[in-house]
């Protein structure tokens, strides 16, 4: 079915795309049809987004109803924090105080010393094992497979950043999730058809494959500064829309924090791929093993969000590198994988969103001149309009969220500065993905805790540079500006969240159980 849309959209963009010509050449078919494929992935995902808002509710009910009965576990549990001189040690206290006993252990991959001493003095006073490695290679995943192969005697293991903070209940209520697992799998191969000890009364169906990875849903911590305040809710609306549907009929995944993993499965899986997304490639990995993640909207963690405008695009910068990695190295992987095949379409189209935009606008830059040149017009108005609705969907369920919670205008105001946002990426999803297109390996960027202080050169210099080549360029073959206008307004978008991003907080730190029970009103 997800096939034969995107196939119906692609024909209905290579449409749009040639009604403006006429009459045509073998030379328009061969724009329209690869611009097309591009356009119509687009609008794709943005049925996607849309489809994913309007279940939202239900399947979030449904998820809330199947949550298993709370369990006396007696497993041995290791909280596993991974850090690089970025440690928080307030979110490890807290993530630390579990009422299921847990044993924390610091893999430490700091090369300060000020990091160290930090990670030794809060390793003393948790009672925890500190963890360090001499060749720091692999990134993350190199860092956890070195501690896996010291073979820890731990039957679970919940994975935490070093800026997360878990609920107190996090790994027992997780732990109900495998216990009500193996209970109804177990009743399952008996044949009784009951239901198992650990169900819920609406009954737990049990899957064809056990559970690997138990993967909580995710917050962000409010109110640090003013950019914090303005995006940081998105994670946690894009997080409460997205994993319910994907756990539903699409990809449901481990992401890298957050989510209680069984030794089992680790090793079933061969560890973690050492790629800067790990998580993705541990969860191919994980389905090729013979198990599943099961999403737990129910137990929350909280964690920072990029602390201003420029860590925000390390961040971005470091997700296009690891889409664009995994879409090279892991696409046939996942072609020819035992998963079903919405897994496969929900998987490549999240890959393929996050470094399509970058790749259109570069095809649509292209075209705009040699289009401006001959006098031409690009593309039918309704196409233009059923673009940008695709790339507003995702940013739907926080715009409306905020328009129900505030002033009338709250979600429009968002609306505008997330697409702004949004925009300004253009240059660094370009630099990125084209990185790791060339042969070069992806890298694992840590974001920054703190915020810049290079100002306007490391978040506008390099966005100026490429407007004013545009513009050149424009100028030259076709003698208008129109078809550098996206690299102009990503770079006046870049100047705007700049100078945004500058201002002080606008709200006190919320508490992060106080953070958590307002976003679960989405």
């Amino acid at each position: 079915m997800t096939g034969l849309a995107w196939l119906g959209l692609v024909v209905a963009a290579v449409v749009g795309l040639l009604s403006v010509r006429a009459p045509l050449d073998g030379r328009d078919f061969a724009v329209a049809i690869p611009v097309g494929i591009a356009i119509g992935t687009l609008w794709l995902g943005g049925l996607r987004a849309l489809v994913f808002y309007a279940c939202r509710r239900a399947l979030l009910s449904r998820r809330a109803a199947s949550a298993p009965c709370e369990t006396v576990s007696t497993a041995r549990v290791a909280l596993v924090c991974c850090t690089a001189d970025d440690l928080d040690p307030s979110a490890l206290r807290r993530s630390a105080a579990q009422t299921h006993d847990v044993d924390v252990v610091i893999l430490d991959d700091s090369s300060s010393d000020a990091g160290r001493v930090t990670v030794d003095e809060v390793a003393a006073e948790l009672g925890a094992l500190v963890v360090r490695r001499n060749l720091r290679q692999g990134y993350k995943a190199g860092n956890l497979n070195h501690y896996f192969a010291t073979s820890p005697g731990h039957d679970f293991f919940a994975i935490v950043d070093s800026d997360e903070v878990l609920a107190p209940t996090f790994v027992a209520r997780a732990l109900d999730h495998f216990a009500a697992d193996v209970a109804v799998s177990g009743a399952a191969a008996s044949g009784s058809g009951a239901t198992a000890s650990g169900a819920t009364a609406s009954g737990l169906v049990a899957a064809s494959d056990p559970i690997g990875v138990v993967q909580g849903r995710h917050e962000a911590h409010e109110g640090e500064t003013a950019f914090v305040s303005e995006f940081g809710p998105m994670l946690g609306t894009h997080v409460a829309t997205t994993q319910a549907a994907r756990s539903q009929f699409g990809f449901s995944m481990f992401m890298g924090r957050g989510a209680l993993l069984s030794r089992e499965a680790i090793i079933a899986a061969g560890g973690f791929p050492e790629v800067v997304a790990e998580d993705v490639a541990f969860t191919i990995a994980l389905r090729e093993a013979g198990y599943r993640v099961e999403y737990a909207p129910e137990i929350v963690s909280t964690e920072d969000f990029p602390v201003d405008y420029h860590a925000f695009k390390k961040q971005h910068g470091k997700m296009v590198q690891g889409a664009t990695e995994l879409l090279r190295g892991f696409g046939p992987t996942i072609a020819r994988s035992r998963m079903d095949a919405s897994e496969k379409l929900d998987l490549l189209l999240e890959l393929t969103m996050i470094p399509l935009g970058s790749m259109l606008g570069v095809a649509l830059f292209a075209v705009s001149l040699v289009t401006a040149s001959l006098g031409a017009t690009l593309f039918p108005t309704w196409v233009g309009l059923a673009l940008g609705l695709s790339g507003v969907a995702a940013l739907l369920p926080e715009a409306v969220r905020r328009t129900r919670r505030g002033a009338p205008l709250a979600g429009l105001v968002f609306l505008g500065r997330a697409l702004a946002l949004y925009a300004s990426m253009l240059w660094v999803s370009l630099r990125s993905m084209a990185r790791v297109l060339v042969g070069r390996r992806a890298v694992f960027t840590i974001t920054p805790k703190r915020r810049s202080t290079a100002g306007w050169r490391a978040t506008v210099l390099a966005e100026l540079v490429v407007a004013s080549a545009a513009v050149v360029v424009s100028l030259a073959v076709a003698g208008s500006i129109a078809p550098a206008m996206t690299a102009i307004g990503a770079a006046a978008a870049a100047v705007y969240l700049t100078r945004f991003s500058a201002r002080g907080s606008r709200a006190p730190v919320a508490a992060p159980e106080r953070a958590a029970a307002a976003r679960r009103a989405v």
